[in-house]
């Protein structure tokens, strides 16, 4: 845990560190449109979190551990494109391109021509070799690293999802018996809870005193993506390939229901609007704090059902068959959870406390 420690120390210093520096480079978000929040926030969550990782893994990665100079490149690329876009915006096209890039500087860490998808049909393991390796692994990662910008719309929630994610990935590993990769999950996760200190939506923060921004989610996502196909290939995985679906449900789910929303209406799919997970909740009467909770429980029930589901070794088809379902039963909680009778009471004051709804500046939602 001596990672968490670093990660977590230099990023809550860098968070208390960078917010006048962002004021004078105008790094900051402003209210206005479908950003409800108060006042200017520096947009430095990202930068700090990068800050964190980059001290701690250096410093706490095990002999023979490959690939963190793969790894450090490709953040330090995503948070500077992530950074530059929170402050001046970047076409969509533009910002994949530069995860494209840097999916494939971290990932060439790993062995980029063969994939294993495991027997999520049933008919046998699935492995792609070649370019359809490569293609499937930029796809893959790019797709959570944007998924990750898409549900950063609201106080926490990408942090603890993000949190929840890895830290669930470092179990697996060690379960496993091996250890190679958890110091970097673990420092991802040091580095978000340092951040939630002055992002989440709890009592000691009346308003957000930081955001992340794009750089600090999409940060997060190809953090999650990383470890996770490291903990996944190989000749000794610790994990299976459906189980890394339910570590990163919710994110996923918003991302495939956005695309297939805009997609029946002939829309971009990088066209914004509030049709995501925590517009439906926060449209519906939750606040933040309830949305927040929301997104933490949900998060930790489908992590808990997909390791489950690993360790009673039932066949990977079936859990790739539940997740799929899951994703159908997330939006029925999201649908009514709002108008339940025994929470939406108790939790609909709360918005006007924290008062930050921010809808990430330049984020592909």
């Amino acid at each position: 845990m001596f990672e968490t420690s670093i990660a977590f120390a230099v990023t809550a210093v860098a968070c208390l560190a960078l917010p006048p520096l962002a004021r004078r480079w105008g790094l900051v978000d402003r209210p206005g449109g479908r950003k409800t929040h108060h006042g200017e926030v520096p947009l430095v969550g990202g930068i700090a979190m990068l800050l964190g990782i980059a001290v701690a893994i250096p410093l706490t990665a095990r002999p023979g551990t490959n690939g963190v100079g793969h790894l450090l490149a490709a953040c330090l690329l995503l948070t500077a494109v992530g950074a530059f876009d929170d402050r001046f915006e970047v076409r969509p096209r533009i910002r994949l391109l530069v995860h494209t890039l840097a999916v494939l500087v971290g990932a060439s860490a790993f062995q980029l021509d063969r994939l294993t998808l495991g027997a999520i049909f049933g008919n046998g393991t699935i492995t792609l070799v070649g370019l359809p390796a490569v293609a499937m692994i930029v796809l893959l990662t790019a797709g959570i690293v944007n998924a990750m910008n898409m549900i950063d719309g609201a106080d926490g929630l990408a942090g603890i999802v993000a949190i929840v994610a890895l830290a669930a990935m470092a179990a697996l590993e060690a379960a496993a018996g091996s250890y190679a990769l958890a110091p970097v999950a673990l420092a991802g996760c040091g580095a978000a809870a340092a951040f939630l200190l002055f992002n989440a939506p709890a009592q000691w923060n009346r308003r957000a005193r930081v955001f992340m921004g794009d750089a600090g989610a999409t940060l997060l996502g190809f953090l999650m993506a990383w470890v996770a196909l490291g903990i996944t290939q190989g000749p000794r995985p610790a994990a299976w390939p459906v189980t890394m679906l339910w570590l990163a449900a919710l994110p996923l789910y918003d991302l495939l229901w956005s695309i297939g929303r805009r997609a029946l209406r002939g829309r971009s799919p990088f066209e914004a609007d509030r049709g995501h997970l925590h517009h439906l909740l926060l449209d519906g009467g939750l606040g933040v704090r309830a949305t927040f909770a929301a997104f933490a429980l949900l998060a930790v029930a489908w992590a808990g059902t997909g390791i489950a589901l690993q360790a009673l070794r039932a066949p990977q088809w079936l859990s790739f068959a539940l997740f799929i379902a899951c994703g159908f039963v997330t939006f029925w909680i999201v649908r009514i959870l709002p108008a339940s009778a025994a929470f939406a009471p108790a939790w609909r004051r709360d918005s006007a406390s924290t008062g930050s709804v921010p809808g990430s500046r330049g984020s592909a939602d």
